[in-house]
């Protein structure tokens, strides 16, 4: 029975066959788990060019974030900080963020 809710367009219906050694594949292996996905979507993102963000740097960006809006808060309350300080600390954290998730910082 066929699921009508999933998009034709994400339907993966064929299939390649790669012969790796080893320790090729160890590596691969090692790679998917640090992205936190399997390793068909690992090869699949890698294969057509699409942007993988690890793990490790999904926990940093949400930890920029949190910092960011900490920082936010803070220059809020008055006299804890100076606001040229927090605006340029802000736009480093955005400028970190946006660089670790590839996208080009403006």
């Amino acid at each position: 029975m066929v699921n009508n809710r999933i998009d034709e367009a994400f339907l993966h219906d064929k299939k390649i066959s790669v012969r790796l050694s080893t320790e090729e594949h160890a590596r691969l292996m090692s790679e998917a788990a640090a992205h936190g996905c399997t390793l068909s979507q690992f090869v699949r993102n890698r294969i057509v060019g699409e942007k993988l963000i690890s793990k490790i740097d999904s926990q940093i960006v949400r930890e920029l974030r949190r910092q960011g809006g900490l920082l936010k808060h803070l220059s809020s309350t008055p006299n804890m900080l100076d606001s040229q300080k927090v605006s340029h600390l802000l736009d480093e954290i955005k400028r970190t963020i946006l660089s670790i998730s590839g996208e080009n910082p403006q």
